[in-house]
């Protein structure tokens, strides 16, 4: 909505608040095949379980959700009949907590993975599509994130956690049942192998939530909107960089309550509650520097765009009263009452669309955590003991490597 009257040029040339092309929905190259009027309303894009083309990793599998799914079910039943046909006690196999769930489990990390990927990259497209950014400069470094040089930092990340989970599978006082009797078996090894891809798996997710806070922040910063800021804020185009978080939290969710069925099914480890309570701090950190810094920019803008519009008020109520001092008879013209009302009108719905930016959001995030954390709170109360025996033992292999 613009006024011609008192506002000329309130919304143009406002650095920070977009440069207000005839065509505000303009598209950038990275909208590929999104739906214009899905972005256009700064829609974020679904959840979705379909391969992204910024990331080299998505093309171990395939792009396609069924296909992709049915090689999810081979990879995890395979791991368990290779554990099969390893043990040397079957029926102490089948009885084993651990095995009975590890498929589940290892495919619930080898989905939670590609939904992030799928949703990050997806979001991320929609949001640069409203700012003044190539698609070719913003995407600069997601692929080597999402392919071999997050892959190699989430191996490093992993190392430690590995190596803990490894020492828990062969203490004596483990809640892991060893198939083998005096010491880790092959097939015992198996199961420690199907925890270090895990591990590797959680630390990508990680790895990818700090790159995308970095890239977020960095657009954010440093680019204005496309449109002006009156239609960027009542279109949401800021929207797809918060529902990053949003989504993320909803596959943390269902990732969690996995976890939760794990941890009750086995007993689980220290680092088990540490690896989800990462993932969950991670996404929240991943939320609220894009949501101060959007809620900054946007502020802003807006108190320039209403900066204007009180000034362009104000010059014609003092062109009024010097002409009326002046003892001439002043007829405004309809319009340009109009434009005034409009004006006054535009101030008001700016400062409410201000107040109201991300809060759906943050809402979201916050109740779709709930769930995890109370039930990892409500497993550490039931094996308070447990865990505080399985922190020392881990404090102690801390200060040991460290030299102390």
């Amino acid at each position: 909505m613009q006024t011609s009257g008192p506002s000329p040029s309130a919304s143009h040339g406002q650095p920070g608040s977009g440069d207000a092309r005839a065509d505000a929905g303009a598209k950038s190259p990275a909208a590929g095949a999104a739906s214009p009027d899905r972005a256009d309303r700064g829609e974020p894009a679904a959840i979705s379980l379909d391969g992204s083309e910024l990331a080299p990793l998505d093309r171990i599998f395939p792009v396609r959700p069924r296909p992709f799914l049915g090689l999810v079910v081979v990879v995890a039943l395979g791991a368990w009949l290779a554990g099969l046909a390893l043990a040397p006690d079957k029926a102490k196999f089948l009885a084993s907590a651990e095995w009975q769930f590890m498929p589940f489990y290892l495919a619930a990390h080898i989905v939670a993975v590609r939904l992030f990927i799928s949703t990050y990259t997806r979001n991320f497209h929609r949001g640069i599509e409203h700012f003044e950014v190539e698609a070719a400069q913003a995407a600069r470094g997601v692929r080597s994130v999402l392919g071999p040089v997050g892959l190699a930092a989430a191996i490093v990340i992993a190392t430690p956690f590995c190596y803990l989970d490894y020492l828990y599978m062969t203490a004596p006082e483990s809640r892991y049942s060893r198939m083998g009797e005096a010491h880790a078996a092959a097939v015992d090894l198996l199961m420690w192998g199907t925890w270090v891809i895990e591990w590797v798996l959680n630390a990508l997710i990680w790895v990818m939530l700090v790159a995308f806070l970095v890239k977020n922040c960095t657009i954010i910063q440093k680019y204005p909107f496309r449109a002006p800021i009156e239609i960027a804020v009542h279109e949401r185009h800021y929207r797809p960089f918060l529902q990053m978080s949003a989504q993320g939290a909803t596959i943390v969710l269902g990732f969690g309550m996995v976890t939760i069925l794990y941890l009750w099914a086995t007993g689980g480890e220290l680092t088990d509650y540490a690896g989800l309570a990462i993932t969950a701090g991670l996404l929240l950190t991943g939320f609220l520097p894009p949501w101060l810094l959007l809620r900054h920019k946007v502020r802003a803008a807006v108190e320039r765009e209403t900066g204007a519009l009180r000034n362009a008020i104000s010059r014609a109520m003092w062109r009024d009263q010097q002409a009326r001092k002046a003892g001439q008879v002043i007829k405004v013209p309809m319009e340009q009452r109009l434009e005034e009302a409009l004006a006054i009108f535009r101030i008001t719905h700016l400062e409410q669309l201000k107040l109201n930016l991300g809060r759906a959001e943050a809402r979201a995030i916050a109740i779709r955590l709930v769930a995890p954390f109370v039930g990892v709170a409500w497993q550490l109360t039931q094996n308070f003991q447990t865990v505080s025996a399985h922190f020392q033992t881990a404090w102690r292999t801390f200060k040991t490597l460290i030299g102390n």
